[in-house]
């Protein structure tokens, strides 16, 4: 547990017995980048392929806390979400044997093992009202630390949309560097959108 803004959370793997989904894919909807950005320039186009990026993950990985156990709680990886912590929760908590009633989830981080030492980091988000706090920064700390403290780092890699600038920034202070860029055409309109992929410097 730490404190940002006066204000407590704790990054944690999910709860599945505990924590909503629907309240969780409802901030990934909320969260993407690519929805914001075509909300923020008027392109409905651009808004329907965030919109549909976000459906498809809501169908796979997304689609239940089994599918993302499945996806991501396998080999040295795991799903990690930001949750905010009030004094009734932290009181509960070390009344029982943990946390009992559902938290706030404010954020998330993953990490997908792909086998031989290559891990992706995945579905890094914080909730806009909690942005600008240091929070975006901590998951990832959380992440890497995890991943060398795996003994068997090879490669860290990510890939996000071009316009996420922020973001990308972020990433670029907390140790990645740029690898390639590449241009997808999403139908029906043929929207083009740019791709970056970063890997972490060992």
């Amino acid at each position: 547990i730490f404190t940002a803004g006066h204000q407590m959370f704790e990054i944690r793997s999910f709860d599945a017995n505990v924590d909503n989904l629907d309240q969780y894919r409802d901030l990934f909807l909320r969260c993407d980048n690519v929805v914001v950005a075509g909300i923020e320039q008027n392109d409905d186009d651009l808004r329907r392929v965030g919109e549909e990026y976000v459906a498809n993950a809501c169908q796979s990985d997304l689609a239940s806390w089994a599918s993302v156990s499945e996806v991501y709680q396998h080999g040295c990886g795991d799903f990690w979400l930001l949750v905010l912590v009030d004094s009734t929760s932290l009181q509960e908590a070390s009344d029982s044997s943990g946390w009992n009633t559902p938290s706030t989830i404010v954020g998330s981080i993953a990490m997908e093992d792909k086998g031989n030492g290559v891990f992706e980091l995945r579905r890094l988000c914080v909730s806009d009202a909690y942005r600008r706090m240091g929070l975006g920064m901590k998951l990832l700390q959380h992440l890497v630390s995890h991943a060398e403290a795996s003994g068997q780092l090879r490669r860290l890699y990510f890939s996000t949309p071009s316009i996420n600038t922020s973001a990308i920034s972020m990433y670029l202070k907390g140790g990645f560097v740029f690898e390639k860029e590449m241009v997808c055409t999403f139908e029906p309109k043929n929207t083009q959108l740019a791709i970056s992929t970063f890997s972490y410097v060992l």
